[in-house]
């Protein structure tokens, strides 16, 4: 048992387990639907479609939306640590230029997906 200089400290008491699950904040995405339907975009997407349908259905799967502003701010901010990443890999020669431009190419769509819902 620890001691202090009053002598020994008791065990606290044991609490509850709350669980906390149950308690989380709504989010928008509480309010729509839990999946992308097929289609949804039209029988002709467009790549642009399909990036933002693939991005949003893996956030729908983490009972998340990119329509919840929090939550596409959060995107954001991670694509420009990604984006600094590759940059950072250039600038050291670790990345040819075409493969540099391309990977920036495709995060830099991906950065963009919640501008497109």
């Amino acid at each position: 048992m620890p001691e202090n200089l009053a002598g020994p400290i008791p065990p606290a008491p044991r609490a509850p387990v709350i669980a906390l699950a149950d308690r989380r904040a709504r989010t928008r995405y509480d309010q729509e639907e839990r999946h992308v339907a097929p289609g949804a975009y039209g029988d002709t997407m467009t790549p642009e479609e399909r990036l933002t349908q693939s991005v949003q259905r893996l956030y729908m799967q983490h009972e998340r939306t990119l329509s919840d502003p929090d939550t596409a701010e959060a995107h954001t901010i991670a694509l420009d640590a990604v984006l600094l990443l590759v940059d950072s890999m250039f600038a050291k020669g670790r990345l040819e230029e075409e493969l540099h431009g391309k990977l920036r190419r495709m995060l830099t769509d991906i950065q963009q997906v919640p501008g497109r819902l």
